[in-house]
């Protein structure tokens, strides 16, 4: 793993913005580069392709005991029926824009639109007031393994919501020492209870599981797709079957570990430099994810939104689709 030291010079211009552009973390084992994230605001009105507006409390297409057929839309774009009808999740409050969000399968991408707004009341807890969007998140429709998985961003959007807003990693911006937002006590007082906030440009996004969200989705429960990563597998909730019959289900835990004995302000650092992966130590992988085998899945991999760090991804499984 690299230190802090040896990334600095290569954020120095993602410093100046803390926007969505971004850097790559070590945490693969990769060299640190500048890499894309966020969405692409330049993108076209959607097309005629198939949109879903499954209500909450359905499985969201995303188990394979609730995957829709090839045939249940129009072009057979199953990834589309992840995407909820926000209008019926909530809305930011007064003075803000409705949420809005659509999925459509395009060539050979899954975009997702939207506006950025969440679905619950926003609570202003950074000097970054929030502002919609004209987000086009871009994610392969036909994914597949890398042939060796790559880091994440430290900085801006790795994945992206069923409710279209951004998903950045388990690290906070470089004058927060690239820290753990969600295990940082003082940064955890600047995330709502939905685990997200805004950062500069008023973009708001989550650093650890929006567990709003995903009652809202009608709660947790194996299959519930709850975001999209940019290489296009999906990220669920961290329930798996325990048998064949799927009689019984367990809760997934991630095997990456503190390697401090404490965290204290003494002790504390960059969120990818005091934890380690352990192979076997939880369910999952360093990615954060798991082979998926069952009969009848639309996807052989998927990430677990997890209780603990790296809460969504560890790496990229596959290969991401640069969404500015």
């Amino acid at each position: 793993m690299k230190s802090l030291a040896q990334v600095l010079p290569v954020v120095a211009l993602a410093a100046v913005s803390l926007a969505l552009s971004s850097v790559t973390t070590a945490a693969c084992g990769g060299t640190a580069v500048a890499s894309d994230a966020g969405a692409d605001t330049s993108a076209p009105p959607t097309t005629g392709t198939s949109t879903s507006t499954a209500p909450p409390g359905t499985d969201g297409g995303g188990a394979p005991d609730a995957l829709a057929t090839d045939g249940a839309t129009s072009a057979g774009c199953w990834q589309a029926l992840s995407i909820p009808d926000v209008s019926t999740m909530g809305n930011a409050g007064a003075g803000y824009a409705a949420p809005k969000v659509a999925g459509a399968c395009e060539g050979a991408e899954f975009v997702i639109r939207s506006n950025g707004i969440p679905t619950f009341e926003y609570v202003p807890l950074t000097p970054n007031g929030l502002q919609a969007k004209n987000y086009a998140f871009k994610i392969p429709r036909a994914p597949a393994a890398a042939a060796t998985p790559t880091d994440i961003p430290l900085l801006g959007a790795v994945a992206v919501s069923v409710t279209g807003i951004p998903i950045f990693g388990p690290t906070e911006n470089p004058m927060d020492g690239y820290r753990d937002p969600f295990l940082d006590d003082r940064l955890r007082n600047l995330l709502d209870d939905c685990n997200g906030h805004t950062a500069p440009q008023g973009t708001y996004h989550f650093h650890a599981r929006p567990e709003c969200v995903m009652v809202a989705l009608g709660g947790e429960k194996r299959g519930l797709v709850l975001g999209w990563s940019f290489d296009g597998y999906p990220i669920l909730a961290p329930l798996v079957c325990t048998d064949a019959a799927c009689a019984t289900t367990k809760r997934v835990k991630s095997s990456w570990k503190s390697t401090l004995a404490e965290y204290t302000e003494a002790t504390r650092g960059p969120a990818w430099d005091i934890h380690a992966y352990e192979a076997g130590l939880g369910d999952l992988d360093k990615c954060n994810g798991l082979p998926i085998t069952e009969a009848g899945a639309k996807y052989d991999y998927a990430y677990f939104a997890t209780d603990t760090f790296p809460y969504f991804m560890g790496c990229y499984h596959g290969t991401p689709t640069p969404n500015r």
